[in-house]
């Protein structure tokens, strides 16, 4: 019951922000930072820099929440993807123990 009510959780804000994502103006700092982030290429220049550049100029914010959106709509997939199952497990679990409840057993 715990892990439906996470999944829940979990679907919903991913839903929540991808829609609030829509008209989020993101600084420039903070979209340099999730940039260097969420490269995994090493197509962004100047993200380990300290000299007070603009880190990942190659990145727009338009591109950078394009990405966020689309990371959270895959995580909102997927969590409503495992609630299915999870409902199908916690159906299981009530049928096995209404068969374990009424169980009997013949002894010789």
């Amino acid at each position: 019951m715990c892990t439906i009510l996470l999944l829940g959780t979990i679907f919903s804000a991913s839903i929540a922000w991808s829609v609030n994502l829509v008209g989020y103006n993101l600084d420039d700092v903070l979209r340099g930072a999730v940039a260097c982030s969420i490269d995994t290429v090493n197509s962004c220049s100047q993200c380990q820099n300290r000299s007070g550049l603009r880190e990942c100029p190659e990145w727009t914010e338009g591109e950078v929440v394009k990405i966020l959106q689309t990371q959270l709509k895959q995580s909102a997939t997927f969590a409503a993807i495992v609630l299915i199952y999870s409902f199908g497990s916690l159906r299981f679990g009530f049928v096995l123990r209404k068969h374990i409840s009424v169980y009997q057993i013949d002894y010789v």
